[in-house]
Formats: structure tokens, C-alpha cells, sequence
């Protein structure tokens, strides 16, 4: 073990994501927060070292090197703008209707700056600072603000590099009790005017639609959001979509537009791309195209959901352009496969969504 002095710590935190109990919520909000975290560790520009993730937040620290203020908002500023970015775009990408995944705009960011003498112990051959600084730098993260976001620095840190009249940041004092260290003063800087620099995020592109699609129909007796999470989640696409013995996809990541998964088949597998489009007032709707399909330039899969009371009509349309006129022969095949398929598919569908 040993020890260094004039550390700088510095801790990220994500707040916002409230208490879920459904298991589709739980596993969509740890993803997102997962998906954030890495967004904030790519973001890191001090060349600080990641001591732990520790749920929603980070703790990063630099030995021997305590950048000034501001450096340090430069840093704060780059995170912030990333992360609000990533939220936007997963915004307008987003397919699912869960609690977690509805609710990432109300996700927020703050920052904890410290600075102080920290020591190292080993575990696992990794080395990781602890001390009193480092308990003092989690305490803050309870404070007396009343703002979400901001960056707040410790009086230790304040002292050295805030000035107390800046025009471009105000910083304002504040202070906090904390049970065995008493009093703490610190400032802050409130930081939520700079979602001003977000650019808007590209929406995605809607498919063309063919006038006369191959459709096929069925009512299932389940609520319409059932239905629907069903479809959309690849975690349990196996237990409807006979005939795939295997799907490839990053558990990792909520399904959302532009997600690619690969259908492993007896014989031979196929690539699918998560897609949306519009269909009739009042309808759910979750689309796949199906990549690289030989003779065919574009083909899309489509499942439209309308509530019916507590019931779900659903209704799933092929929308194929082929390439040439060998792609029209050929798509009169895929038509036929598929049609045959589909009629399996939803029945599955139906059996599972009822046996809940």
C-alpha cells in the first residue's frame, strides 16, 4: 500500500431512473445506464484513471496532476454534452414502451470534484484509492442543491482554482452536515443551459410501402402492450418465431431502430434490422428488414397491433420489392414461404401471449 498526495477525484453521477419493479424495466435500465457509462468513460479527455463504476457513477481520479477549473468544466462540458446527445438519439430511435426506457429524458448528470491526498491498496492486481478524500468525494454526492445538474467542487478544490466572480459560469456557494465529518462547504455551477449546444438528433428514415402487401391476421386476448413488448423483445423471440433455432444479437442493448439481429435457420440463417414506419391512427407498430435476400432489393416485415378493449388485433404485412424480373418470380416464392410461415408464427404468438 502506499499513497500520494494532491490527487484529483472526480465523479460523474447519473441520476433520474426511478425504482422499477417490472423485469422487462429492470433489464432496459441497467442496459441504458450501462450504455451511458461507457459514453462518459469514452468521453474522459484529462487522461483520468477509472478506479470503479459503482452503479450510476464513476470514480475517476489522476495522480500528481490537478487540472484548473477550467479544464476541468472543459471536461464536465464534453461528458455532459455526449451523454445528453446519446439520450436523444436513443430517443429518437427508441421502439420500446417500458417505464425505463419511456423515461430516459428525465435522466440527469452531475459532476463531484475533489482534490486531496489519497492512498492506494491492491486487490485483484488492480490498484484502487481509498481514504478519507475518497469517502469525502461520495458524501457530496448528497448534498444541498437543489438543481439536478451542475458541477460541484469541494471547498479543498475551490480554494485553489475558483475565482469568485466568473460571468460565463456563476458559482455559488453552498454548504452540507454529513454524520462523523460535520460541516462542508463547497460551490457549484449549475450546467443545464448547456443542453442549448445538443444538436437534434437524425430521424431515421421511413421504408417505402408497397399498395398490396401480403397480410395475415389474428386476434390475441391480451392487452395490446403485452403483445407488443412481446414482439419487439428479442430476449423471447424463440418462443414464438418457430423454426429459428438460434438468434445472434447484443444482449446487451435495448432493441431500438438500426438494431441488427441474425436468425440461425436448419438450413442456412438470414440478417434482420429493426425498422419503424406509419401505419392507421391508434396502431403499435415494431418492423424487421430482412437484409441481402437474393432477387430482392427491399423487403420489410411488419407487425400493426390495434387495441380492441383488452384484446389485440394483429396484423402482419410483407412489403417485398424485388430487383428485375427474375426478382418478381423469386419474390412469388419468398410471398408463398413467408405466408405459410407467418400463419405458424402468429399462432405461436397467440399461444404464448394467452398462456401468461
Amino acid at each position: 500500500m502506499n499513497s500520494n498526495s494532491d490527487s484529483l477525484i472526480f465523479i460523474p453521477d447519473i441520476t433520474g431512473f426511478t425504482r422499477f419493479v417490472n423485469e422487462t424495466e429492470i433489464k432496459h435500465s441497467q442496459h441504458i445506464i450501462s450504455e451511458l457509462l461507457e459514453i462518459l468513460v469514452k468521453s474522459n479527455k484529462l487522461e483520468m484513471k477509472v478506479s470503479e463504476i459503482e452503479g450510476d457513477a464513476i470514480l475517476f481520479y489522476r495522480e500528481n496532476h490537478i487540472p484548473d477549473e477550467a479544464a476541468i468544466f472543459e471536461q464536465a462540458k464534453q461528458m455532459f454534452i455526449a451523454f445528453h446527445s446519446h439520450l436523444k438519439e436513443y430517443e429518437a430511435r427508441r421502439i420500446c414502451r417500458c417505464g425505463a426506457c419511456t423515461t430516459v429524458n428525465d435522466l440527469s448528470l452531475k459532476f463531484i470534484v475533489h482534490q486531496g491526498e489519497i492512498g492506494f491498496t491492491t486487490v485483484l492486481n488492480r490498484s484502487k484509492p481509498f481514504g478519507a478524500e475518497v469517502v469525502l468525494s461520495h458524501r457530496l454526492l448528497k448534498n444541498q442543491v437543489e438543481a439536478r445538474e451542475y458541477i460541484l467542487f469541494s471547498e479543498k478544490y475551490a480554494s485553489r482554482f475558483i475565482s469568485e466572480h466568473r460571468e460565463t459560469w456563476p458559482i455559488t456557494q453552498g454548504n452540507c452536515e454529513y454524520p462523523q465529518i460535520g460541516k462542508v462547504n463547497y460551490y457549484y455551477t449549475i450546467i443545464t443551459d448547456l443542453k442549448q449546444e445538443i444538436p437534434a438528433p437524425q430521424k431515421p428514415v421511413l421504408p417505402p410501402k408497397v399498395n398490396r402487401p401480403l397480410t395475415r391476421k389474428i386476434t390475441i386476448n391480451r392487452p395490446v402492450d403485452e403483445v407488443y413488448q412481446l414482439i419487439m423483445n428479442l430476449d423471447v423471440r424463440l418462443l414464438w418465431n418457430k423454426g429459428v433455432e438460434k438468434l445472434e444479437y447484443d444482449e446487451n442493448r435495448v432493441n431500438r431502430v438500426g438494431t441488427r439481429h441474425t436468425c440461425l435457420f436448419p438450413v442456412g440463417q438470414a440478417e434482420f434490422q429493426t425498422v419503424t414506419n406509419m401505419f392507421e391512427e391508434g396502431t403499435l407498430v415494431y418492423g424487421e428488414e430482412v437484409m441481402g435476400t437474393p432477387f430482392i432489393r427491399q423487403l420489410f416485415v411488419y407487425y400493426i397491433l390495434k387495441p380492441v378493449h383488452d384484446k389485440t388485433d394483429l396484423r402482419v404485412e410483407l412489403h417485398l420489392f424485388p430487383k428485375l424480373f427474375i426478382g418478381w418470380i423469386f419474390g412469388a416464392m419468398v410471398k408463398f414461404k413467408f405466408g405459410k410461415q407467418l400463419g405458424i408464427v402468429l399462432h405461436q404468438l397467440k399461444k404464448i401471449s394467452e398462456s401468461k
